[in-house]
Parts: C-alpha cells; structure tokens; sequence
C-alpha cells in the first residue's frame, strides 16, 4: 500500500456568523473537521428524536452523544489538528515561599496573573 503524502487529519476549521449578519437574522454556523473516507465509515449519522430530545448529528461507534450536532436551539462541533495547542503541567512549590518552584535543579519564581474575562 503506497504511503500516503498528507495525513487525514492534516486540519480542521470551523466558522459562525452572528445573527446581525445574516439576512435571515440567524445565527450561521459551518464545521468541517478534515476526516477522511474510511471504510468501515468512522461516523454514523442519526436523528433521535423522543418527547424529551431531540437531537441530530455524527456519532462514533458507542458514544452516546454526537460529537457534531444540531437541535431547533443549538449547534456545535469540533475542530482537530495534530499539534497541540497547550500542554499543562502541575508544579509543586515549595513550602516555604508559595512563589517558587523547582525546573529541573533551578529554583524558579511563579509570575501570578489576574485576568477578567467579559
């Protein structure tokens, strides 16, 4: 089987327009996650509908929810990449200060930031 040059998860991208955008004064929303073809099919489309739910979208084997979905009152869906965006790592501090931690044999001071979100 011959390699091939681009991965199938190469990217992803996803956009919405806000309703005061819109001719029709609805919100417009587009996802489009860069999955390739495959065989068995990766995603299963279905619309359950029952007097609580409703829900329709594309779900992956033996996940009970979409993980790209739509109802009357809301839409969403995911983006992928190979790379990682953020990696997060916890650092013990030491006992004495609180504002020091170790990075490999170095002591470092911890830079605090307060940040309000609107």
């Amino acid at each position: 089987m011959r390699k091939l040059t681009d991965s199938p998860f190469i990217g992803s991208n996803s956009w919405v327009v806000g309703p005061q955008k819109t001719k029709c004064g609805k919100v417009l929303f587009a996802n489009d996650p860069h999955i390739g073809f495959s065989q068995p099919a990766t995603w299963y489309e279905a619309h359950i509908v029952t007097p609580d739910y409703e829900m329709y979208g594309y779900y992956l084997a033996g996940t009970p929810f979409p993980l790209l979905g739509h109802n009357r009152e809301y839409a969403y869906g995911l983006t992928m990449f190979e790379n990682d965006d953020m990696d997060l790592f916890l650092k013990p501090t030491i006992p004495k200060t609180k504002t020091n931690t170790k990075l490999r044999k170095d002591l470092k001071t911890i830079n605090f930031q307060k940040k309000r979100l609107k």
